[in-house]
C-alpha cells in the first residue's frame, strides 16, 4: 500500500465529501488496526490527511498529475496545432498597407 493513490486507499470517490471520508478512514482504521496492521494503518493515515478537508481534494484532484504520466507525455496531447504564416506572406501584408 505504499505511495497510493489517497482516494484509492480509503475507497472513496473523487466527489466525496468530508463525512464520507472520515467514516472511510474510520472503517479501514477499524479493518486495519496499527497493532496488527503497522504498514497499512501509516498508509491509511496518510491518506486520511492528504484528503480530509474539501479544499485538500479539490486542490489534489486540480493539480494532481496522473501516475507514471511525465509533463512531456501530456503536454503534447492538450497543446493547440498553430498554424503559421511564413514572414514573407506577413511583410507583404505591411507593404501593401504603407502605399
Amino acid at each position: 500500500m505504499n505511495n497510493l493513490n489517497p482516494f484509492y486507499v480509503l475507497k472513496v470517490s473523487h466527489t466525496a465529501t468530508d463525512g464520507e471520508v472520515r467514516e472511510a478512514y474510520l472503517n479501514a482504521v477499524k479493518k486495519y488496526p496499527p497493532e496488527r496492521f503497522p504498514v497499512e494503518f501509516n498508509q491509511i493515515t496518510l491518506s486520511y490527511k492528504q484528503i480530509q478537508e474539501t479544499r485538500q481534494r479539490l486542490s489534489r484532484y486540480l493539480f494532481a498529475l496522473p501516475p507514471f504520466r511525465t509533463l512531456a507525455e501530456i503536454v503534447p496531447e492538450t497543446a493547440p496545432q498553430r498554424n503559421r504564416i511564413p514572414g514573407e506572406h506577413w511583410m507583404t501584408l505591411f507593404r501593401r498597407e504603407k502605399r
